[in-house]
């Protein structure tokens, strides 16, 4: 199989242990978790309800349109067909220094975003939804199924794939505080963007077919461009504030 004739470094590798056994069956139930879902949700979108619909929404008005970087970007399944290779998804340049901000912000700085935040996942995906029905209404039910899936993504993959470590403890708290809370609801546009950055991985492992991750493609760097246009309302330095004496003690 041509998938694993790749050399793995030994700092790709983690060690085996329980701490990262528990880590694996973790992202194996997730993903068996969000493959079902997403594949529940394509059949809704592209299946028995109007795949004729759906295609032709897509592409209607260029059905010889050139594939974007990132767009639907990623090789055939092999023959046994259990995954691709990663697929790109190409985040705008106006948000990628958020990104490298981000990081610094809170692994060098020391600091964290205030939660809840002020503008939480749930109405970031609420304002798009309605900005497609008021500029689009073809593509609304489409942009809400998909958006039903990056939550449902967000709220499973946060607290093994989207946190710093010394954000943990704050995660804690927060599940601690209000343990059946939804995430999407506390957590903000900066790590929802976190998220599209693994997204490209996660959705090699999914059944969709490849048109039906073309379309979701299509969606996602779509919200992606209205989060770039809305940014200013979304991403700023005053979301994060240092981590108080207390917190330090939490981590050790």
């Amino acid at each position: 199989n041509k998938n694993w004739d790749e050399w793995v470094p030994e700092n790709r590798v983690l060690k085996f242990n329980d701490a990262n056994l528990l880590k694996q069956k973790e992202l194996q139930q997730s993903q068996s978790k969000l493959g079902a879902s997403r594949k529940r949700g394509a059949e809704r979108v592209l299946g028995e309800r109007g795949s004729e619909r759906t295609r032709k929404d897509v592409h209607a008005g260029e059905p010889h349109r050139k594939r974007r970087r990132g767009e639907a970007n990623f090789s055939e399944r092999d023959e046994g067909g259990s995954s691709r290779s990663e697929i790109l998804i190409s985040v705008p340049d106006k948000l990628k220094p958020w990104l490298v901000d981000d990081m610094d912000m809170v692994s060098h700085q020391k600091q964290l975003v205030m939660l809840p935040h002020k503008v939480p996942i749930d109405q970031i995906l609420d304002d798009y939804i309605q900005h497609k029905t008021d500029t689009d209404g073809s593509f609304a039910e489409t942009a809400a199924e998909v958006c039903h899936g990056l939550k449902e993504y967000f709220n499973i993959l946060l607290r093994t794939q989207l946190l710093y470590k010394f954000e943990r403890p704050q995660y804690a708290e927060l599940l601690a505080e209000k343990p059946s809370t939804s995430l999407s609801s506390v957590y903000g546009p900066e790590h929802f963007l976190r998220l599209f950055v693994r997204l490209g991985n996660m959705l090699a492992y999914t059944p969709l077919d490849n048109e039906s991750v073309s379309i979701l493609l299509t969606h996602v760097h779509d919200l992606l461009k209205y989060m770039a246009d809305n940014m200013a309302t979304l991403f700023s330095a005053n979301n994060y504030h240092p981590a108080p004496a207390e917190y330090y003690r939490k981590l050790a």
